[in-house]
C-alpha cells in the first residue's frame, strides 16, 4: 500500500492506496524520478514465491490509482532490505542493500551496473565495520538543481548517517551518530529516507531497537535524528518519498512536506498473507 501524510502529522494518513499489478510481490523501496515526477518502486517476490530475495523488478506506480507498470528486471538483487533513490544528475537509480550490494539502474532501458560493494573508508572512524545501509537519499532533487548532488545513507550497523562518496566505489564516510539505536534490519521493515528537493530537509522512517516506528528529521550536517511523531501502531512504514500523491501539493509550508510512504496497514494480516504466498 501507499499512504500520504504531512510531515508535521505523520500519525495521520491523508490517503491510502492499494498497489495493483505486482502479482503478490512485496514493495521494498520507492522514490520519485526528478526528471519526470513519476513514482518508481523496487519490488521483490514475496515469502515463499520463486526468486524470493534473489531477484527483483522496477515498476512505476500511478499515484492517483495505485496501478503498477513493469519497467525492468533486476536479477542481481540478493537481500530483503534496500535503499532506493534517484540520482538526479545522470538520471539513474541507486539501489543498495543490507548485504552491501551497490547497483546503478537505468530507468529507461533497465540496464544494471554492479558497482563496488559498500564499505567504510580506510580512514573513517568506522573502518572495518560491516555496514547495513538500508536507506539512501540524494540532495538537489528539484528540476533546475540537477548539476550536483550528494548521496546520503543511514547505516543500521553503526546507527549513523553516512555519505557515500565516491558512490560507484561504495565508499562510506561517517557524518555522525543518529542518536537512535535502530532495529536489526536483517529481518526488519527497513529504513525509509528521502530529502526534500525544495527545502533540503531530510526525513526518515526509523524502527528503533524497541520496535517503535516513527518519522524523524535528519540533520545532514551532524547526523542527529530528531523525533517528529509516531506512526499508527498498526502501521509499519518500509520506505518514504517526498513528493505528491494524486495531485496533492508537494510542500504545504516551508516547515513541512507531503510524504508518500510505502507501508503495510495492519501488519499482522500482511504477515499472514506473505507467509501463505
Amino acid at each position: 500500500q501507499l499512504a500520504a501524510f504531512d510531515s508535521a502529522t505523520p500519525g495521520v494518513f491523508s490517503s491510502v492506496l492499494n498497489v495493483t499489478g505486482i502479482d503478490g510481490q512485496t514493495l521494498r523501496g520507492i522514490d520519485f524520478r526528478p526528471s519526470t515526477g513519476q513514482l518508481f518502486a523496487f519490488v521483490q517476490p514475496g515469502f515463499g514465491q520463486p526468486g524470493f530475495s534473489q531477484s527483483g523488478s522496477i515498476f512505476t506506480i500511478d499515484t492517483g490509482t495505485g496501478a503498477a507498470t513493469f519497467v525492468s528486471a533486476v536479477p542481481s538483487a540478493g537481500a530483503v532490505d534496500y535503499g532506493f533513490a534517484f540520482n538526479p544528475v545522470p538520471d539513474r537509480i541507486r539501489l543498495v542493500s543490507g548485504d552491501n550490494t551497490n547497483l546503478r539502474i537505468n530507468p529507461v532501458t533497465g540496464e544494471v551496473l554492479t558497482d563496488t560493494p559498500l564499505a567504510y573508508a580506510a580512514t573513517d572512524p568506522n573502518a572495518g565495520v560491516n555496514p547495513t545501509v538500508t536507506g539512501v537519499a540524494y540532495t538537489n532533487q528539484n528540476p533546475g538543481q540537477q548539476t550536483s548532488t550528494v548521496l546520503y545513507g543511514i547505516d543500521a550497523a553503526t546507527n549513523s548517517l553516512v555519505i557515500q562518496n565516491p558512490p560507484n566505489m561504495g565508499t562510506l564516510n561517517t557524518v555522525g551518530s543518529l542518536g537512535v539505536s535502530l532495529f536489526d534490519f536483517g529481518t526488519g521493515p527497513g529504513t525509509g529516507f528521502d530529502i526534500d528537493g525544495a527545502t533540503g530537509l531530510a526525513f526518515a522512517s526509523l524502527t528503533t531497537a524497541t520496535g517503535s516506528n516513527g518519522l524523524y528529521s535528519i540533520n545532514l550536517a551532524t547526523g542527529a535524528a530528531s523525533f517528529v511523531g509516531g506512526f499508527d501502531p498498526a502501521t509499519t512504514v518500509r520506505d518514504l518519498a517526498v513528493g505528491t500523491l494524486g495531485g496533492n501539493v508537494n510542500v504545504p509550508e516551508p516547515a513541512s512536506a507531503l510524504i508518500v510512504t510505502l507501508g503495510v496497514i495492519g501488519l499482522a494480516a500482511a504477515r499472514r498473507r506473505m507467509q501463505a504466498a
